[in-house]
This record gives C-alpha cells, sequence and structure tokens, in this order.
C-alpha cells in the first residue's frame, strides 16, 4: 500500500476536498479528492471512469478507503495548472494554440463517447497542461464527478455542471454527445477572445444560453469563427452531432484554404445557365469512394475543372474530382445552387453566397430568426422560420410576410422567373399554392398525392407526387395559372430515382435508364448508364453536362461515379 503525505487543501467543496499530497515511497506529488462520506453517489459517478487510459485524459492512479470510511482517489498533479489559470495570466490564445487545444479535447470526448459517456462539466478549469519548450502543449481533461451515461442523459434531466458552460437543452431536457460540444464552444470563444460570451448572474447568463446569439465579430479568424458557432447551435440537432465529426471537420477547416468575407450585403447577378439539351448520352468520366452518404450533392464547373460538394448536416465538403483537394463550407441548414462556380446557404440568421472562383462569400440577406428553410432566384428570396414565412425582394427591399401552414412530409417550393412562386401545403402535402411577389394567392392546386418534387420553366410549374391511392404510382403535373392541370402517370418501376433541375425531371428506371421531361409532359430517354452499376441516388448538374450516381451498400461502402456529357 502507498502512503501518502497532505501538503495543502488545493480546493474545498460541501462534497469534497482535493490536496496535494506526496506518495512517501515514490517521492511523486499528486492530487488525493477526498469524498465526504454522504457523497458516495458522487464517488461511484466518478469511479465509473477509472481504467481510463487516453493521453488527453486525467487518469485515476489508485482509490481507497480512509479510516473513517470516506473514499479517496488519487490523481496526477498537474504542475502547470489548468487552463484556467492559463488564462488569467495570458488573457488569451493565438490561433495555433486555440486550435491545438480543440484539436486534443475532442480526442478526449471522442474516447469518451465511445464509452458512452458525456463529460457534462467542460471548462477551462477542469483542463490541466503539460507545458514544454520544445514541444506542443498537451491538454488533459479531468474531473469526471460530473459524468453521466448516454442513456441516463436521454432518460431523465440531469443538471450537475457549470451553468456559465452549459448546454441549454442540459436546462430543460434530455441531451445527447453534442451536449459537451456547446460546452466546448463556449470555451473556445473564451480562448480567443478572453471572457466568455454570455456574462451576467446565473440567471442572466441560463436566459443567454437559451435564447441570445453570441456576437462571434471578434472573432476574426472566419474558420474558427464558423467552427465556434456551429458548436454553439442553440437546437442540438443542428449542432454538429458528435465529436469525432467535430474533429474531422476542425482538421479539414484547419488545412483547407482561408475563406475570404466580403462586408457588403448586395446580390451578385445571377447568370442564367442554359442546358445542355442536346446532350443525348454520358460516358463514364471516373468512380471514387465516399466517407459517408450525402444529404444532397451540389456539383460544380470551374474552368473545366469538376468539384462535387457533398452536403451533410453541418457541412459541404468541396472535392475537386481532378486533383482530390477537399475544402470544408461549414453551414447549418439547407443549400442551393444556381450557377456553376457559387452556391446558397444558411449559417444561422444569414443566408450567404459562396464563390468558388474567389472562395469569397458575402451575406445576400440577415433574418431576424433562424432560418429553417430558404430558397432564392434572381432578386427573390422565400424564406421559412419555425413560426413565419417572409418573401423579399432583394434589390428593393420589400419584404412580405404571410402564413400558409405545411403539416407533412417536406416542403416543396419554387420561385418563378417572372417573381411569382409556389409552395405545397395542406394535411398530406397535396396542395400547391401559386403566389405573385406580393404574396397574393393567384392559383391552388389539389394533386394525387404527396408532393415530392417541383420545378419550373418560364411561367408553367411541373410537379412530381405519390399516388395515394396506389402507392406503386406517380403522377407527373404540368401546371399552368388559369388552367386546368395536366397529369402523366408512372409505375415505381419507371422512376425508381428522380431528381429534378433547370425546369425538367430526370428519372431512372429500374433498368438504368435516364429519362428526362419538361412542362409538356413528354419524356424522352436521355441514355442507358450500365445495368450492372449499382445506384442509390443520382444527381445532375444545372447545365446538365455532369450526371454522378451514388451506390450504398449494406457494408456501408459508398461510392460516386462521374458521367460526362457525350462529345464534351
Amino acid at each position: 500500500m502507498i502512503y501518502y503525505c497532505l501538503a495543502e487543501v488545493i480546493y474545498q467543496s460541501p462534497h469534497s476536498t482535493l490536496y496535494r499530497a506526496f506518495s512517501k515511497d515514490q517521492d511523486r506529488q499528486v492530487v488525493l479528492k477526498c469524498f465526504e462520506a454522504d457523497a458516495r453517489g458522487m464517488y461511484l459517478r466518478e469511479m465509473s471512469g477509472f481504467g481510463i487510459e487516453h493521453p488527453n485524459l486525467v487518469a485515476c492512479l489508485e482509490t481507497f478507503y480512509l479510516g473513517d470510511g470516506r473514499p479517496c482517489m488519487v490523481y496526477e498533479f498537474f504542475h502547470d495548472g489548468t487552463l484556467e489559470q492559463w488564462l488569467a495570466t495570458h488573457g488569451n490564445a493565438n490561433l495555433d494554440f486555440c486550435y491545438h487545444c480543440l484539436e486534443e479535447i475532442l480526442q478526449a470526448l471522442i474516447y469518451l463517447n465511445q464509452h458512452k459517456r458525456i463529460h457534462c462539466d467542460l471548462k477551462p478549469g477542469n483542463i490541466f497542461l503539460r507545458l514544454s519548450a520544445d514541444q506542443p502543449t498537451v491538454f488533459v481533461l479531468g474531473d469526471f464527478g460530473a459524468t453521466c451515461s448516454l442513456r441516463e442523459a436521454q432518460e431523465s434531466r440531469y443538471g450537475v455542471g457549470t451553468p456559465a458552460y452549459m448546454a441549454p437543452e442540459r436546462l430543460y431536457d434530455h441531451f445527447f454527445y453534442n451536449s459537451d460540444l456547446y460546452s466546448l464552444g463556449i470555451m473556445a470563444y473564451e480562448l480567443i477572445t478572453g471572457q466568455r460570451p454570455f456574462l451576467g448572474t446565473p440567471e442572466e447568463i441560463k436566459r443567454a444560453h437559451l435564447g441570445k446569439l453570441a456576437d462571434l465579430t471578434p472573432i476574426t479568424d472566419l474558420p474558427l469563427r464558423d467552427f465556434i458557432e456551429r458548436l454553439l447551435e442553440k437546437d442540438p440537432q443542428r449542432r454538429i452531432s458528435d465529436a469525432e465529426t467535430a474533429l474531422l471537420i476542425l482538421t479539414a477547416v484547419r488545412q483547407g484554404q482561408k475563406i475570404a468575407e466580403e462586408v457588403s450585403q448586395t446580390v451578385e447577378p445571377i447568370i442564367e445557365i442554359q442546358p445542355l439539351l442536346t446532350a443525348t448520352k454520358f460516358t463514364q468520366y471516373f468512380p471514387c469512394a465516399m466517407v459517408a452518404p450525402p444529404n444532397k450533392t451540389l456539383i460544380f464547373e470551374i474552368a473545366d475543372e469538376l468539384i462535387i460538394g457533398l452536403e451533410y448536416d453541418s457541412h459541404v465538403d468541396l472535392c475537386c474530382m481532378d486533383s482530390g483537394k477537399h475544402d470544408i463550407v461549414l453551414k447549418n441548414g439547407i443549400t442551393q445552387i444556381q450557377q456553376s462556380s457559387s452556391f446558397f446557404y444558411t449559417s444561422s440568421l444569414k443566408v450567404l453566397q459562396f464563390d468558388l472562383n474567389h472562395y469569397q462569400r458575402h451575406c445576400v440577406y440577415q433574418f431576424n430568426k433562424t432560418i429553417d428553410y430558404f430558397e432564392i432566384k434572381g432578386d427573390y428570396l422565400l424564406l421559412r422560420s419555425k413560426y413565419e414565412t417572409v418573401y423579399c425582394h432583394l434589390r428593393n427591399h420589400a419584404v412580405f410576410k404571410f402564413s400558409q401552414p405545411h403539416y407533412f412530409s417536406t416542403l416543396q417550393t419554387c420561385i418563378l422567373a417572372n417573381g411569382n412562386f409556389c409552395l405545397s401545403g395542406g394535411m398530406t402535402n397535396q396542395l400547391l399554392i401559386l403566389r405573385d411577389p406580393n404574396t397574393n394567392m393567384i392559383a391552388q392546386w389539389q394533386l394525387q398525392g404527396p408532393i415530392i418534387a417541383v420545378t419550373c420553366a418560364g411561367e408553367d410549374l411541373l410537379a412530381l407526387t405519390f399516388d395515394m391511392q396506389d402507392s406503386s404510382c406517380y403522377w407527373l403535373c404540368g401546371l399552368t395559372a388559369h388552367q386546368p392541370a395536366r397529369y402523366v402517370k408512372f409505375s415505381s418501376q419507371e422512376i425508381v430515382h428522380y431528381c429534378q433541375t433547370n425546369g425538367y425531371l430526370f428519372w431512372l428506371t429500374s433498368r438504368n435508364q435516364l429519362y428526362r421531361c419538361g412542362v409538356n409532359l413528354i419524356p424522352q430517354l436521355v441514355t442507358q448508364l450500365p445495368t450492372d452499376l449499382p445506384i442509390s441516388a443520382f444527381q445532375l448538374s444545372i447545365n446538365h453536362r455532369w450526371l454522378i450516381t451514388f451506390s450504398y451498400s449494406s457494408r456501408q461502402e459508398y461510392n460516386m461515379t462521374c458521367f460526362k456529357a457525350a462529345g464534351e
């Protein structure tokens, strides 16, 4: 048995006392954490981390009971102190220090998540430092007294932690791994600016966590600012989902090309893309593997160079297919592409346009609520938040608010060239309503089933719906204001996968035949893809020059194949 000599009290709380101590036989300093007799539950919770072996997590060296029955745990003593003490001396950190700290703490959180644990008290006071003159600083996460299991987090409210760093959902609801990421975002903000984003009384801080957005303008490094903004999302479903994903994004952001930000909030003119309607077949270009299936695919072309944007919940992975280069653009909502060299996306309250030619972005519109959905075309922008729908004319700054309930399935919208626009709605998403630029209703159509795709050409609309009466069928609907709807019926064998772009609906049959159809409702065979090519989804570029197919297997193998229009 090792005997310890107490040197001084480091910290004392109602539940435990921390001592700096010496082991008599090994002559080394340790931290002795002695729990009060009535804090056995806290001791057992902290003991759940016994046996941890990770370079970025404090390891418990041993545990024992005192003669009076109080449990004790022995930890390594860190001569260089905590990150909180370092900040008190230095004020704030440089970018390299901040990036390195975030990377190491994310490594620690990955380990905890793999063991189904959530730290619940991530803050500078619980991060210890190992400083070295010739080696990078090592950051070590400690204090597992608040740690809980994923099951406990999902089944009951658990309020243990430090309110200044606590995620909003921790204050009122069940939580998940990414609650620790919110705390990491608060800490990252403090590292780079020297203070937390929310200050005040405990009640004021609580209200800020629930409803106030952090002012990120003091963070001048744009990639880091975007990353911290994603960590500080109030809604855990919009936040980066877990530490492993966060580390992948942070690494890519740190190594990728820097993004310039324009301060103007003007709208760049949108060049109308003329699709290559003469393309009658596609030839295979190259296949490649993916890490995970994307939610959506964006296809760009810069000086004849193909760039694929793989959209995930928290970011877009820009992949240059010729050079293999990857860059990350962080976002928290949907994306939309209108040109071969730029795309639009949301970041909390803003709609941003990203220019791939110059790696610049600028703010197109700033809303006063979190944006759940948007569509943009030319000078017109349609926005939906949780509580309202807004239609904006971006050049004359006219803004119209209106109500159109949407209950079921994915919202489908389309903005026409003349500024009219349509939205799906109704109890089963069967209703399509056409409105003018002042949001007055022009026409409405009750279609055969839930609307799953809408596009337009000129003043005509093309919609694809399920058949409510026959689940094996689809309906293609041609719609023009003040005229009866026109319909064509297809079987599910004829339309296996589909996408819409630039006034056309494209679909693949069970035999990998690619068809397209415009508002005239006359289907045309475009090409025959290899019949032995497995396809789970596909997408065409807006100029119809590139076709990308995806295959997802049960063995978690994800592959992408690119095709180019023949004769190109």
